[in-house]
């Protein structure tokens, strides 16, 4: 008997949905690419529920006529490839054959559509993969999809749904990169009735990377650009402040195509050398224009990776751009950049034209605009400067030394090929200097501040014997009178490393992680304020209230965990377009920078796999903000401090164990000693 056999069509269409299919953002994504495809120059995508309940993406492109509408529906079926050759030079981005077909396969799908030569449209409405509906309609030029009901015939699919709000947040990462890929293209995005992006056709790339990664992100964005024959690169890659310890803000993208690629990432992350720590991440959205035919875009099952025919050539460039930004950039943190330039000199100030001015962009790769979407030859933001002399640089005549250069040394990339767009020092940055910041970084707190500031009113118990009812550990008023200084005789534990902390127990040694100690501590203070609520002293007031700009994604998480947050001793309030009022804190976060708390705790959530154990919302939000909050390994905490930490942990309900589960102290007993000493029984 047989056991091979070939499979009905309708399961063979279920098995293709499910490579294509994933989630609602994957529906979204395929249904953008083949708006964009078709020229339109403005998409509206509206979604409800996060996608799961419907998907409508309407695009004012050329649309079809009957045959080739229902034609769309078929399997294998595309107008972007005809030969296997088109497969080395590909310039469409949704050119998977099975897209519509699987897409229909499992949701119920409507589509309408009109070419502008036709005075009707047409309707076509197919369920699990039938037509149940064939007729003329009248409807604009373009074409409209609907997709409801994701997943109704596959019920173990839609199991594996996330929560709406989750399944919002992929769908958002999509628009945001389709949203800078073509600046060129408008784009509006509807969530549950509430728009989200509005955005103009022909926008700036500066504008639109501004309201995805937010303004306060992008006011420590550095322009960069780079022009070789065969490639030119350009973009942004945000200055070592911002740096985060997640993958954040991270965009790639080769010919407008959002990609991923190890290679490139980690020469970006090399680039910055030792301006980063190893456990940090750079931000950065980067643009790779190249010939089609040295990109091979069909080697990943969604197009999410690329191979290029020349890879150092890619890394070099992206490694050479940052290079040159982060030269011309003053990377001391929280450091003003000088003001805007004048609007005749700043190419970001004005859309109007720039007048005639060389084009850098001369050899076409296909498309007639600029990456940026203005026309390539009048509105250019990389045009050189005309005649009447030199742009000013952006950040005026204080430039750091290049961290690339050794200390007394020439410029190493000084004889760079003087082809290449090396930005002398008299040239201004393409990027004009957007990158003015209204807010100078707040003192870092740590116990070796000069201003002798302490962080996290470790002394804030007002019947704390060495308090003397002083908030704030380290201040004037405690160094005056409040405790006198340890001395080597005194000490009754060691440090090692900066992390461990080494004493004398009743039964043997017992060490501490500073880290979980602080953390432990911490947390009960955050839990004693969630549950008993704002008392006198376990908050405090902002003399002036701290606005955050988030962005689209950032604020959704936010939004999620605000009630927590406000329960621990914050004052949230929504301050409008993706952005947040903070007005009160807990009283151990009073010393603390607010926004880069609030920045690492949306990172925690996004994130969301650090703590298995923890059952709640609440208490996820308090260990998040508990860990933030506490020292870190390396960080250098005086003598007197950790006799406080130490007496503040014999105080905390759950002394073993930090808010993570991770042990706070281990004991190591006399007789264990004298067992790994071989001292038992002499």
């Amino acid at each position: 008997m047989a056991s091979i056999k070939i499979l009905p069509e309708e399961l063979i269409n279920k098995i293709a949905a499910g490579e294509v299919v994933e989630r609602p953002a994957s529906v979204v994504k395929e249904l953008l690419d083949n708006a964009f495809d078709a020229k339109a120059t403005h998409v509206t995508v509206e979604i409800e529920d996060g996608g799961r309940a419907k998907i409508v993406v309407i695009d004012d492109g050329m649309g079809m006529d009957k045959e080739d509408a229902l034609m769309a529906f078929k399997a294998h079926a595309t107008s972007k490839l005809s030969s296997e050759e088109d497969l080395f030079k590909i310039t469409k981005f949704g050119f998977r054959g099975e897209a519509l077909s699987s897409i229909s396969a499992v949701s119920k799908c409507t589509l309408k559509t009109r070419t502008n030569s036709q005075n009707t449209g047409i309707l076509v409405r197919v369920e699990g993969g039938n037509i149940v509906e064939n007729t003329e309609t009248g409807t604009p030029m373009g074409t409209s999809i609907t997709i409801e009901d994701l997943f109704f015939n596959v019920p173990a699919r839609k199991e594996f749904l996330k929560q709406a709000q989750s399944e919002y947040r992929a769908i958002l990462d999509i628009i945001d990169a389709h949203a800078m890929a073509s600046p060129q293209i408008g784009l509006t995005f509807i969530n549950d009735g509430k728009t989200v992006y509005s955005f103009p056709k022909d926008d700036e790339l500066e504008d639109r990377v501004r309201a995805i990664v937010g303004k306060d992100n992008y006011q420590q964005y550095m322009g960069l650009f780079y022009e070789h024959p065969h490639i030119e690169i350009f973009g942004f890659a945000g200055k070592p402040e911002i740096a985060s310890d997640r993958p954040k803000n991270q965009f790639l993208f080769v010919n407008k195509r959002k990609v991923n690629d190890k290679a490139i990432h980690a020469v970006i992350k090399n680039t910055y050398s030792t301006l980063l720590p190893k456990n940090l991440q750079p931000q950065y959205v980067i643009m790779i224009q190249v010939q089609p035919n040295i990109v091979d875009v069909n080697v990943h099952p969604r197009k999410e990776e690329v191979k290029f025919s020349n890879i150092n050539l890619i890394t070099e460039g992206v490694s050479e751009a940052i290079k040159k930004a982060i030269e011309r950039s003053n990377l001391t943190p929280g450091a003003k950049n000088d003001e805007a330039a004048s609007d005749s000199n700043n190419p970001f100030a004005s859309k109007s034209p720039m007048g005639g001015a060389p084009n850098p962009f001369g050899r076409n790769f296909g498309a007639p605009k600029s990456p940026f979407g203005a026309p390539m030859g009048n509105n250019n933001p990389f045009a050189r400067p005309g005649p009447g002399g030199a742009m000013p640089s952006p950040f005026g005549n204080m430039p750091p030394r290049n961290p690339f250069t050794p200390a007394g040394g020439t410029n190493a990339n000084s004889n760079a090929n003087p082809g290449q767009n090396n930005f002398p020092g008299t040239l201004k940055s393409p990027f004009g200097n957007p990158y003015n910041s209204p807010f100078k970084k707040p003192n870092d707190g740590k116990l070796d501040d000069p201003t002798g500031k302490k962080p996290f009113g470790l002394f804030d118990d007002v019947d704390d014997e060495w308090n003397d009812d002083d908030d704030n550990f380290g201040s004037d008023k405690l160094s005056d009178k409040s405790m006198p200084g340890i001395t080597s005789a005194q000490k009754s534990f060691y440090v090692v490393k900066n992390l461990y902390i080494v004493k004398e127990g009743p039964n043997g040694m017992v060490i501490y992680d500073q880290h979980a100690v602080h953390e432990r501590i911490n947390y009960e203070k955050l839990l004693e304020v969630y549950e008993t609520g704002r008392n006198s002293g376990n908050t405090q007031k902002l003399l002036t209230p701290i606005v955050i700009e988030l962005s689209a994604k950032d604020y959704s998480l936010l939004q999620e965990n605000l009630e927590e947050l406000n329960k621990s001793g914050f004052e949230i309030e929504n301050f409008g377009n993706n952005s947040i009022k903070v007005t009160e804190v807990p009283a151990l976060f009073a010393d603390m920078d607010i926004k880069k708390l609030v920045s690492e705790f949306i990172a925690d959530l996004e994130e969301d796999n650090k703590i298995k154990e923890v059952d709640s919302a609440s208490h996820k939000a308090l260990t998040y903000l508990s860990c933030r909050s506490a020292y870190k390994a390396n960080d250098k905490i005086s003598d007197q401090e950790i006799e406080v930490l130490l007496q503040k942990l014999e105080t905390t309900d759950i002394k073993y164990t930090c808010p993570h589960g991770r042990p706070v102290k281990i004991e190591l007993t006399f007789d264990e000693l004298e067992k790994m000493f071989k001292r038992t029984g002499f």
